[in-house]
């Protein structure tokens, strides 16, 4: 659900930056375990690009965004 929300697809990459969103606003420890030892499965320039690009917008996101969980979706389906 989250990668739907978030505009990302399913990759190791992508997988990593939700998971970094899932840490800060959840707090979730599945979550913080992926977003620290998820990266070793990466290699240098996709690093590099996770590093630089994505997290940064990223952790901005989770800070400045309602908490998800408090979201009631079934009536946000409704609206365009």
């Amino acid at each position: 659900f989250l990668h739907v929300l978030l505009h990302y697809d399913v990759s190791v990459s992508n997988e990593l930056t939700v998971k970094w969103f899932e840490m800060i606003q959840l707090g979730l420890p599945s979550a913080t375990l992926s977003a620290f030892v998820g990266p070793l499965r990466l290699n240098a320039s996709e690093m590099l690009t996770l590093y630089k690009d994505e997290l940064p917008k990223i952790i901005q996101n989770a800070r400045n965004c309602p908490f998800v969980m408090n979201i009631y979706w079934e009536k946000e389906f409704e609206t365009e």
